[in-house]
């Protein structure tokens, strides 16, 4: 069986959250290399546009390090994949004929719907999403974050 419940805020988040119990922020996890990542040579075109576009806005929120490099890149095939159903989605209609003559569902609704789910995911996951940066407006500064962290955590 899984783990169960929300999953665990990294430190980072509970102290740009305002966090300073103790008991709260526990053990700091690993941290990846304060460097952002490198995009795979294997990216095609449209894809190497969404991580340029990603990769930029990671970094000016401080979330880029080069350890998320794959799941970036799902993240952006995925991006780039969505796209393409969407346009073949929106030629060819929500229903389509299907082998027997009938009237079927698109497949390529299929594919939308799958890599929107990919999409969200891994937008969650990076902080991409007004609900993912919810708890970050307006609280302390990277600087004071830091401090603080490291005076709990001593």
């Amino acid at each position: 069986m899984g783990r169960r419940g929300p999953p665990p805020r990294p430190t980072r988040l509970k102290l740009l959250q305002g966090e300073t119990r103790p008991s709260r922020i526990g053990s700091p996890e690993p941290q990846p290399r304060e460097h952002p990542p490198e995009a795979p040579t294997w990216l095609a075109v449209e894809a190497r546009a969404v991580w340029d576009r990603t990769v930029a806005e990671l970094d000016a929120m401080g979330m880029a390090f080069a350890a998320d490099a794959d799941a970036l890149a799902v993240y952006c095939n995925a991006v780039v994949n969505h796209a393409r159903a969407q346009q073949v989605l929106d030629r060819s209609g929500v229903l389509v004929k299907g082998a027997d003559g009938g009237i079927v569902r698109n497949p390529a609704n299929t594919v939308v719907n799958h890599n929107a789910a990919v999409i969200a995911r891994f937008a969650r996951e990076f902080g991409l999403t007004p609900s993912a940066r919810v708890g970050l407006a307006g609280e302390a500064e990277p600087e004071d974050s830091r401090r603080l962290a490291a005076r709990l955590l001593s």
